[in-house]
Protein backbone atom coordinates (compact mmCIF):
# COMPACT_ATOMS: atom_id res chain seq x y z
CA UNK A 1 0.00 0.00 0.00
CA UNK A 2 1.19 3.24 -1.01
CA UNK A 3 1.18 6.21 1.50
CA UNK A 4 1.84 10.04 1.45
CA UNK A 5 4.64 10.54 3.14
CA UNK A 6 3.91 13.84 6.11
CA UNK A 7 6.94 15.13 6.24
CA UNK A 8 8.51 19.06 5.01
CA UNK A 9 9.55 20.15 2.10
CA UNK A 10 10.23 22.82 -0.40
CA UNK A 11 6.70 22.71 -1.44
CA UNK A 12 5.51 22.75 2.34
CA UNK A 13 7.58 25.88 2.10
CA UNK A 14 6.59 27.64 -0.62
CA UNK A 15 2.83 27.23 -0.04
CA UNK A 16 3.52 29.11 3.53
CA UNK A 17 5.38 31.53 2.08
CA UNK A 18 3.21 32.18 -0.63
CA UNK A 19 -0.30 32.53 1.90
CA UNK A 20 1.75 35.18 4.04
CA UNK A 21 2.37 36.91 0.84
CA UNK A 22 -1.17 37.13 0.08
CA UNK A 23 -2.38 37.72 3.14
CA UNK A 24 -0.13 40.33 3.59
CA UNK A 25 -0.53 42.00 0.04
CA UNK A 26 -3.77 41.01 -1.33
CA UNK A 27 -6.13 39.87 1.15
CA UNK A 28 -9.11 42.24 0.31
CA UNK A 29 -8.85 40.26 -3.54
CA UNK A 30 -8.64 37.17 -1.75
CA UNK A 31 -11.27 37.44 0.36
CA UNK A 32 -13.45 38.57 -2.70
CA UNK A 33 -13.19 35.07 -4.19
CA UNK A 34 -13.97 33.26 -1.12
CA UNK A 35 -11.04 33.20 1.04
CA UNK A 36 -10.59 33.71 4.51
CA UNK A 37 -7.46 35.25 6.73
CA UNK A 38 -7.81 32.10 8.89
CA UNK A 39 -7.51 29.99 5.58
CA UNK A 40 -4.26 32.17 4.90
CA UNK A 41 -3.06 31.28 8.57
CA UNK A 42 -3.26 27.81 8.79
CA UNK A 43 -1.29 27.02 5.35
CA UNK A 44 0.93 29.52 6.69
CA UNK A 45 1.23 28.90 10.36
CA UNK A 46 1.27 24.76 9.47
CA UNK A 47 4.26 25.19 7.19
CA UNK A 48 6.11 27.36 9.59
CA UNK A 49 5.89 24.64 12.16
CA UNK A 50 6.91 21.88 9.99
CA UNK A 51 9.86 23.60 8.65
CA UNK A 52 10.92 24.03 12.21
CA UNK A 53 10.54 20.67 13.13
CA UNK A 54 12.30 19.66 10.42
CA UNK A 55 15.46 21.88 11.35
CA UNK A 56 15.02 20.37 14.87
CA UNK A 57 15.42 17.05 13.49
CA UNK A 58 18.48 18.19 11.32
CA UNK A 59 20.08 19.72 14.35
CA UNK A 60 19.38 15.68 16.28
CA UNK A 61 20.90 14.66 13.35
CA UNK A 62 23.90 16.23 13.44
CA UNK A 63 24.31 15.64 17.29
CA UNK A 64 23.88 12.06 17.40
CA UNK A 65 26.91 10.32 17.59
CA UNK A 66 28.19 7.35 19.41
CA UNK A 67 31.38 4.98 19.73
CA UNK A 68 31.55 1.24 18.49
CA UNK A 69 34.76 -0.73 18.61
CA UNK A 70 36.71 2.74 19.14
CA UNK A 71 35.70 3.99 15.79
CA UNK A 72 33.09 7.35 16.48
CA UNK A 73 29.93 6.88 14.28
CA UNK A 74 28.00 9.69 13.30
CA UNK A 75 24.18 9.34 11.99
CA UNK A 76 25.17 11.21 8.74
CA UNK A 77 27.91 8.98 8.05
CA UNK A 78 25.62 6.44 8.28
CA UNK A 79 22.88 7.67 6.18
CA UNK A 80 25.84 8.33 3.68
CA UNK A 81 26.37 4.68 3.66
CA UNK A 82 22.61 3.49 3.66
CA UNK A 83 22.59 6.00 0.15
CA UNK A 84 25.53 3.56 -1.27
CA UNK A 85 23.17 0.00 -0.04
CA UNK A 86 19.95 1.88 -1.70
CA UNK A 87 21.74 2.88 -4.91
CA UNK A 88 22.59 -0.53 -5.60
CA UNK A 89 19.38 -2.50 -4.92
CA UNK A 90 17.72 -1.46 -8.64
CA UNK A 91 20.72 -3.70 -10.35
CA UNK A 92 20.68 -6.07 -7.53
CA UNK A 93 17.51 -7.09 -7.69
CA UNK A 94 17.67 -7.13 -11.73
CA UNK A 95 20.53 -9.66 -11.83
CA UNK A 96 19.21 -11.77 -9.04
CA UNK A 97 15.61 -11.94 -11.45
CA UNK A 98 17.12 -13.29 -14.51
CA UNK A 99 18.22 -16.41 -12.88
CA UNK A 100 17.51 -16.29 -9.22
CA UNK A 101 13.51 -14.94 -9.02
CA UNK A 102 12.88 -15.91 -5.78
CA UNK A 103 15.85 -14.15 -4.52
CA UNK A 104 14.75 -11.42 -6.55
CA UNK A 105 10.89 -11.13 -5.04
CA UNK A 106 12.51 -12.03 -1.77
CA UNK A 107 14.55 -8.45 -1.96
CA UNK A 108 12.04 -6.28 -3.48
CA UNK A 109 9.46 -7.27 -1.00
CA UNK A 110 11.80 -7.01 2.15
CA UNK A 111 12.23 -3.86 1.35
CA UNK A 112 10.54 -1.44 3.65
CA UNK A 113 9.87 2.30 1.74
CA UNK A 114 12.81 3.92 1.42
CA UNK A 115 14.29 1.04 -0.94
CA UNK A 116 11.07 -0.22 -2.55
CA UNK A 117 11.59 -1.04 -5.76
CA UNK A 118 8.74 -1.01 -8.19
CA UNK A 119 9.49 -2.85 -11.50
CA UNK A 120 8.62 -6.03 -9.75
CA UNK A 121 5.30 -7.06 -9.78
CA UNK A 122 3.61 -7.13 -6.05
CA UNK A 123 4.51 -10.45 -4.32
CA UNK A 124 2.21 -13.45 -3.92
CA UNK A 125 0.66 -14.03 -0.53
CA UNK A 126 3.06 -16.45 0.94
CA UNK A 127 5.81 -14.12 0.20
CA UNK A 128 4.43 -11.53 2.04
CA UNK A 129 3.45 -13.45 4.85
CA UNK A 130 7.36 -14.54 5.39
CA UNK A 131 8.24 -13.21 8.79
CA UNK A 132 11.34 -11.40 7.38
CA UNK A 133 9.17 -9.32 5.50
CA UNK A 134 6.85 -8.76 7.61
CA UNK A 135 9.81 -7.12 10.73
CA UNK A 136 11.34 -4.74 8.51
CA UNK A 137 7.77 -3.61 6.56
CA UNK A 138 7.39 -0.71 5.72
CA UNK A 139 9.32 2.70 6.98
CA UNK A 140 7.86 5.61 6.09
CA UNK A 141 10.30 9.26 7.41
CA UNK A 142 10.09 8.43 11.19
CA UNK A 143 12.64 9.54 13.87
CA UNK A 144 16.26 9.20 13.08
CA UNK A 145 16.76 5.67 16.19
CA UNK A 146 13.51 4.35 14.01
CA UNK A 147 15.47 4.90 10.76
CA UNK A 148 18.59 3.30 12.21
CA UNK A 149 16.87 0.47 13.33
CA UNK A 150 15.05 -0.11 10.26
CA UNK A 151 18.34 -0.03 8.56
CA UNK A 152 20.38 -2.12 10.76
CA UNK A 153 17.24 -4.74 10.49
CA UNK A 154 17.15 -4.53 6.22
CA UNK A 155 21.10 -5.16 6.83
CA UNK A 156 20.64 -8.57 8.88
CA UNK A 157 18.11 -10.08 7.27
CA UNK A 158 19.87 -10.02 4.42
CA UNK A 159 23.02 -11.59 5.79
CA UNK A 160 20.70 -14.65 7.01
CA UNK A 161 21.13 -18.14 5.82
CA UNK A 162 19.46 -18.61 2.73
CA UNK A 163 20.05 -15.21 1.29
CA UNK A 164 24.00 -15.50 0.32
CA UNK A 165 23.30 -15.27 -3.79
CA UNK A 166 21.91 -11.60 -2.41
CA UNK A 167 25.10 -10.79 -0.40
CA UNK A 168 27.36 -11.82 -3.76
CA UNK A 169 25.44 -9.72 -5.75
CA UNK A 170 25.91 -6.90 -2.96
CA UNK A 171 30.12 -7.78 -3.23
CA UNK A 172 29.65 -7.66 -7.19
CA UNK A 173 28.92 -4.28 -6.99
CA UNK A 174 31.88 -3.66 -4.67
CA UNK A 175 29.30 -4.05 -1.28
CA UNK A 176 31.34 -6.48 0.56
CA UNK A 177 29.32 -8.77 3.20
CA UNK A 178 31.59 -7.05 6.18
CA UNK A 179 30.58 -3.71 5.09
CA UNK A 180 27.09 -4.84 5.16
CA UNK A 181 27.94 -6.56 8.82
CA UNK A 182 29.57 -3.58 10.04
CA UNK A 183 26.50 -0.99 8.50
CA UNK A 184 24.08 -3.42 10.39
CA UNK A 185 26.25 -3.11 13.38
CA UNK A 186 26.90 0.57 13.30
CA UNK A 187 23.34 1.40 12.93
CA UNK A 188 22.45 -0.78 15.61
CA UNK A 189 24.68 0.88 17.76
CA UNK A 190 23.17 4.37 17.23
CA UNK A 191 19.86 3.34 17.18
CA UNK A 192 20.13 2.34 20.81
CA UNK A 193 21.75 5.53 21.77
CA UNK A 194 19.02 7.52 19.74
CA UNK A 195 16.67 5.82 21.43
CA UNK A 196 17.82 7.95 24.68
CA UNK A 197 16.73 11.10 22.54
CA UNK A 198 13.31 11.93 22.68
CA UNK A 199 13.40 15.10 21.00
CA UNK A 200 13.24 13.46 17.32
CA UNK A 201 10.49 11.64 17.77
CA UNK A 202 8.53 14.29 18.59
CA UNK A 203 9.88 17.14 16.08
CA UNK A 204 9.14 13.94 13.88
CA UNK A 205 5.24 13.79 14.94
CA UNK A 206 4.71 17.62 15.13
CA UNK A 207 6.27 17.46 11.62
CA UNK A 208 3.58 14.99 10.24
CA UNK A 209 1.13 16.70 11.48
CA UNK A 210 1.55 19.98 10.64
CA UNK A 211 2.34 18.71 6.95
CA UNK A 212 -0.75 16.62 7.45
CA UNK A 213 -2.55 19.94 8.59
CA UNK A 214 -1.44 22.24 5.71
CA UNK A 215 -2.17 19.93 2.69
CA UNK A 216 -5.65 19.24 3.97
CA UNK A 217 -6.81 23.15 4.26
CA UNK A 218 -4.61 23.43 1.07
CA UNK A 219 -6.77 21.23 -1.09
CA UNK A 220 -9.95 22.66 0.11
CA UNK A 221 -8.77 26.43 -1.11
CA UNK A 222 -6.03 25.67 -3.79
CA UNK A 223 -8.48 26.48 -6.70
CA UNK A 224 -9.74 30.07 -4.89
CA UNK A 225 -6.00 30.50 -4.82
CA UNK A 226 -4.97 29.43 -8.29
CA UNK A 227 -7.60 31.89 -9.60
CA UNK A 228 -6.13 34.93 -7.67
CA UNK A 229 -2.85 34.32 -8.43
CA UNK A 230 -3.77 33.71 -12.24
CA UNK A 231 -3.81 37.63 -12.31
CA UNK A 232 -0.75 39.12 -10.52
CA UNK A 233 2.55 37.27 -12.36
CA UNK A 234 4.47 37.63 -8.87
CA UNK A 235 1.88 35.35 -7.12
CA UNK A 236 1.71 32.61 -10.38
CA UNK A 237 5.72 32.54 -9.75
CA UNK A 238 5.46 31.60 -6.34
CA UNK A 239 2.51 29.00 -6.89
CA UNK A 240 4.30 27.71 -9.54
CA UNK A 241 6.92 26.10 -6.67
CA UNK A 242 4.16 25.03 -4.82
Amino acid sequence: MTTTANHYTLRVGARAELCATIKRDHLAEAVSIGLTAEDLTEITAQGETAREADRRQQTQLAGLEATRTGRKLTAAEIFEREEGLRNRLPAVVSSLEATLVEQARWLSALSFARYRIRELPVPEAALAADPEIKRVERVEREDIPARLEALARFCTSMLEAGREPIVEALAARMLSRTELETLAADADALARQGRNLPAAAEATAREAAAVAAQRKRWGLVRKMIRSLCAGVPALTTKLGEC
